[in-house]
């Protein structure tokens, strides 16, 4: 791997908590490039990429998919966790929610495993 920077922050109670449909458990910032590969394994949340710099792929439904900069990918608990630098410096927030309506409240608002326009990330909400 290759990290040119990296922020990770864990709540600290693995179990999100009792009584609240969906809470944020990790999140955090990368900036990396290429040969970077994330570790392979399966989901157990949903996980949002928010691209800032550059570009980079992500395994979507087995395929790789380009996350550019103003774009957010979208991942659901069950899917492949895999993504890479491969094209030169890539920069993205990224966040993990669980808890019993995480994957529920998301596809509520209509949305799929995907990559979507999103504009210009909340920096200061990560």
């Amino acid at each position: 791997m290759r990290f040119l920077k990296h922020i990770f922050v864990a709540r600290p109670d693995r179990a999100p908590s009792s009584g609240l449909p969906l809470g944020v458990a990790t999140a955090g910032f990368y900036r990396v490039e290429p040969p970077f590969e994330s570790f392979r394994k399966t989901l157990d949340r949903v996980q949002l990429f928010w691209c800032v710099a550059g570009s980079g792929s992500i395994l979507l439904h087995n395929q790789p998919r380009c996350l550019k900069r103003g774009e957010i990918a979208l991942l659901f608990p069950g899917m492949r966790h895999r993504y890479y630098a491969d094209a030169g410096p890539w920069s993205f927030y990224w966040l993990t929610l669980d808890g019993p309506q995480a994957g529920a409240n998301a596809a509520a608002f209509g949305l799929d495993a995907s990559i979507y326009p999103a504009g210009k990330a909340p920096i200061n909400q990560f």
